[in-house]
């Protein structure tokens, strides 16, 4: 299925890239032309690879990778390009564009797990906290063994 020729998608698109364009022109702003044309070229290049994606799984994968390079461009053009509202834009356009090719449904909100910026912490950090976690348990359980064979090897505990 071609999604380029979807009449809302392309609607939703012209919508974000203008108002960009009129933020960018209303003001001092660090995002410049380039940074909105990249966007535009972004949402372009989902829209193939989620076409070309076979499955859910798949179309997820181009999801997390969209979303990924939008807060990287958002973060070099010193976050300002993607704001609240162009935020919401960009998740109905891609969550539309899933919902064509039938990998999820409208009303569910693919982009969250990768969003920065929608209260979740962003999956570098999300990680890291993870890995101290499991760190923190493993030294506790290490000292708990360290503790049971020093008990072991204690002369009074080998009449216990």
């Amino acid at each position: 299925m071609d999604l380029t020729h979807d009449e809302q998608l392309t609607t939703l698109k012209t919508s974000l890239l203008d108002d960009m364009r009129e933020y960018m022109a209303e003001g001092d702003v660090e995002h410049d032309a380039d940074h909105i044309e990249e966007c535009g070229r972004v949402l372009d290049a989902h829209l193939a690879a989620l076409a070309a994606a076979g499955d859910r799984d798949a179309g997820l994968a181009c999801v997390r990778e969209t979303v990924l390079k939008l807060n990287e461009l958002n973060e070099r053009a010193g976050e300002e390009l993607i704001e609240t509202g162009e935020r919401e834009t960009i998740c109905e356009f891609i969550i539309r564009a899933g919902a064509l090719l039938g990998h999820n449904t409208e009303d569910e909100d693919v982009t969250e797990e990768w969003r920065e910026g929608s209260g979740r912490l962003d999956p570098p950090a999300h990680a890291a906290l993870v890995l101290e976690v499991l760190l923190a348990e493993l030294a506790r359980e290490v000292l708990l063994l360290r503790h049971d064979s020093e008990a072991l090897e204690h002369p009074r505990a080998q009449h216990i």
